[in-house]
């Protein structure tokens, strides 16, 4: 666990932590926690969870979406990581995500991040 998120949980407040002192939500960790987790699920397959979280961690970044990540993500493992209908389930995180990348990318249309071929999953 990172220094910046130990902070936030010691206090109870992280939201407002991360805000003060430039913390950002950890993408990565949580993406890890659920992934090792839905890995288990039926029909799942074999998953690089650290290789995939990684590369979600980063598009989060770009785009500026780490708190909308984690909220979907915090969502789908309080709902159950083997649920087939997550996204039903966190339809107003899964809207938050959603519109906090295409703000992004109708500020920044030429990014890769906002290539058809090149979407994040989410």
């Amino acid at each position: 666990m990172s220094l910046c998120v130990s902070r936030a949980l010691t206090l109870g407040a992280f939201a407002v932590l991360a805000a003060l002192t430039g913390c950002s939500p950890d993408v990565e960790g949580t993406c890890v926690d659920w992934c090792e987790s839905a890995s288990s699920c039926e029909g799942a397959g074999e998953v690089d969870c650290s290789s995939v979280c990684s590369q979600q961690a980063n598009a989060a970044e770009e785009v500026g979406c780490e708190e909308e990540a984690v909220a979907l993500l915090d969502c789908y493992s309080a709902e159950g990581v083997c649920e087939t209908d997550l996204q039903i389930r966190c339809e107003d995180e899964v809207n938050d995500a959603f519109a906090c990348v295409i703000d992004f990318c109708l500020e920044n249309p030429a990014d890769s991040l906002c290539q058809d071929d090149q979407q994040p999953d989410g």
